[in-house]
């Protein structure tokens, strides 16, 4: 009897693991593209690994300029900060980073509400990252009703061509 209830409640034990660290997204534009931003905690290297290099999920790789306009414009909205030892400043809770090189990130510093520029990290240090996902573009409403209508039509014909065939032997 424990053996089936712990097989019941192994998948929902899952899935609460799984969604321990999800946010909700927060949609932004860059470079006129939609995305909706979240985080996830890894290494620079797990990234990389699972996303390529440099990661796909990091559309502002590369552009400092736009990871600090991100980190600003996000600043404290995910709710979730995480310890930053600051080599002058000390302890800092800070939002989500937004790496922007493979020695460099961009965050919000929460208690003070300032924004942390460039500031110094390695590939293999665990931090809560923030990641973007691409937002779909919207299919035009009409087309799947005339797929669907164009399958219908075809498939009526096919039954009639198959009906109206013999087979002999």
């Amino acid at each position: 009897m424990k053996k089936i209830a712990f097989s019941l409640l192994a998948p929902i034990g899952a899935v609460m693991v799984v969604n321990a660290g999800a946010s909700q997204a927060i949609p932004v534009t860059i470079y006129g593209v939609d995305y909706d931003l979240s985080y996830s905690s890894s290494t620079l290297d797990g990234f990389i690994g699972l996303y390529g290099n440099p990661p796909s999920v990091f559309p502002w790789f590369g552009d400092a300029v736009e990871a600090d306009v991100l980190a600003t414009f996000v600043n404290s909205q995910f709710g979730q900060t995480q310890v930053y030892n600051d080599p002058v400043l000390g302890d800092l809770n800070i939002a989500p980073i937004f790496a922007f090189s493979a020695t460099a990130f961009s965050a919000w510093d929460v208690d003070s509400g300032a924004l942390l520029s460039n500031q110094p990290f390695t590939s293999t240090q665990i931090f809560d990252f923030a990641v973007a996902t691409r937002v779909p573009d919207p299919v035009p409403a009409p087309l799947p009703l005339f797929g669907a209508a164009a399958a219908f039509s075809a498939s009526r014909r096919l039954r009639k061509r198959m009906v109206s065939k013999t087979f002999s032997l």
